[in-house]
């Protein structure tokens, strides 16, 4: 038999018992930063193709070079946007209420998470040092920082091996543009604000950290719908029973 976990819920939003309306818009936004998560690991699966000596698809990989940046700069962004919504969403009366009966696996999920939210205003951390700074740059353009990322390109050009710049005109393809959004990745993720030897670490904590975000909004839903009493795996024609509207228990039709 198929396991529970793994059947669809159908259910009317009216069916669920909801902690209070306050509650019920945090988990909504929840669940659609847990989507938004997934769709980014989608993209970024479908951008990343395994290593193959096909001198198309390596082709293919250099195309999408910029875009693999977008994707993982915008990806990292919306992740801070996810735990801040988290922050907020610990600190009503329902969020250990939401809790009863959870495994020490998923408390300790929960507990790594609220650790990291711990950092907003700390200045410290991948939230403070990485996740904030990224999404800033990456949401918000200002002319004072490219200034001086074009400032240090340009002393850069005057060593060996001078960096290049390249523009297709045809194609609205920018260099210059491309390359301060590459430069805006690899100080926040692929060297991160430590020292080289953390090379990956800032975005190797930014897979990790989605990963208990999902795991998290996942226990949570089950949570809920437990609660509610919500069933899996209903018969494939229930939502005809309520074809004139959904009542519930005692409610006249």
């Amino acid at each position: 038999m198929c396991p529970d976990d793994k059947k669809k819920h159908e259910f009317f939003l009216s069916e669920i018992s909801w902690p209070s309306e306050e509650a019920a818009g945090y988990i909504v936004e929840l669940m659609r930063s847990a989507s938004h998560i997934q769709d980014f690991q989608k993209l970024m699966g479908a951008l990343m193709p395994p290593e193959s000596d096909d001198l198309d698809e390596l082709a293919n990989d250099f195309e999408n070079d910029s875009l693999c940046i977008l994707v993982m700069n915008f990806a990292a962004s919306q992740l801070r946007e996810s735990l801040k919504l988290f922050s907020d969403f610990s600190k009503l009366p329902s969020y250990l209420q939401l809790q009863d009966g959870w495994s020490d696996e998923k408390r300790q999920n929960a507990r790594f998470l609220s650790e990291c939210v711990g950092q907003f205003g700390t200045g410290a951390g991948l939230l403070s040092s990485n996740l904030k700074p990224l999404r800033d740059m990456t949401f918000h353009y200002k002319p004072s920082a490219a200034q001086e990322w074009v400032r240090l390109r340009m002393e850069q050009e005057k060593d060996e091996k001078p960096p290049v710049s390249r523009v297709h005109l045809w194609a609205h393809s920018f260099g210059p543009g491309l390359e301060y959004d590459e430069s805006i990745y690899s100080r926040h993720l692929f060297w991160g604000a430590q020292t080289p030897g953390a090379l990956l670490a800032a975005q190797a904590e930014v897979w990790t950290m989605q990963g208990r975000f999902l795991d998290f909004v996942q226990a949570l839903t089950k949570t809920l719908l437990k609660k509610s009493n919500v069933p899996s795996g209903r018969e494939f024609n229930w939502i005809g029973e309520h074809r004139y509207g959904f009542k519930s228990e005692g409610e006249c039709s």
